[in-house]
């Protein structure tokens, strides 16, 4: 059965490159492989990208986990050296939809109301363990409540996954400030919904930041804050 993330990309004509990737990629996602909704190939850029941040020390962020299959993966390929995880996520599924996200994001909503992406919290806990890392924190809530007390510091990769515009400029309001100059940022859905895309340019233009916006060959939207 295709993955709601797969059904999304088929719905928008949106393809896939087949990359090569180092086998241990590979093994990772099938190792994490339902704890994620994300194809192989994309699965395995984010791991390739992250791994350049393996001898960076600081706190590695992701917002908006589902069951913490793409956290995992990066927590297993970067180790816990010098490094503390932090999972923030509902676990309740998505927020309601608003008109600035699309009308293909508001029909999703609608077609998906049962599921709208809903994971328990202890799925997460169990794909950290699997991953053999102990030094992380899961963080439950809506991201407009938890984001204003979250305090953190040294950000090296903030990853994030929030669909919809408020959610996604939420964490980028709170938590780009925190990213370290050169650090990662990677945003999923870039390419899919309306409001993550309209969410990143409204923020970065709101600060004059002149961080480039960069698409891997494989589709994976990050930026390297300057």
């Amino acid at each position: 059965m295709k993955s709601v993330f797969s059904r999304v990309l088929n719905l928008i004509g949106y393809k896939i490159i087949k990359t090569s990737f180092k086998p241990k990629y590979r093994r990772t996602y099938k190792k994490f492989k339902q704890f994620t909704m994300m194809p192989e190939d994309l699965y395995c850029e984010n791991l390739a990208i992250c791994e350049r941040y393996k001898a960076v020390s600081g706190n590695i962020v992701e917002c908006g986990v589902w069951r913490g299959g793409m956290i995992a993966g990066i927590a297993e390929t970067i180790g816990q050296i010098n490094k503390k995880y932090y999972l923030l996520d509902s676990f309740e599924g998505l927020p309601n939809v608003q008109e600035i996200d699309g009308e293909k994001a508001i029909n999703w909503q609608k077609e998906n109301i049962q599921d709208n992406c809903k994971a328990e919290l202890k799925e997460a806990e169990k794909a950290m363990s699997l991953a053999e890392i102990q030094n992380f924190k899961i963080i439950k809530g809506w991201f407009h409540n938890t984001l204003p007390t979250f305090s953190i510091e040294k950000i090296v990769i903030l990853r994030l996954d929030g669909d919809w515009y408020e959610s996604i400029h939420d964490c980028l309001y709170y938590l780009f400030p925190k990213l370290e100059i050169g650090g990662l940022l990677i945003v999923d859905d870039y390419h899919i919904w309306d409001g993550t895309s309209k969410a990143i340019h409204d923020y970065l233009s709101s600060i004059k930041s002149s961080s480039k916006i960069n698409i891997s060959k494989g589709g994976v939207m990050y930026i390297i804050k300057i």
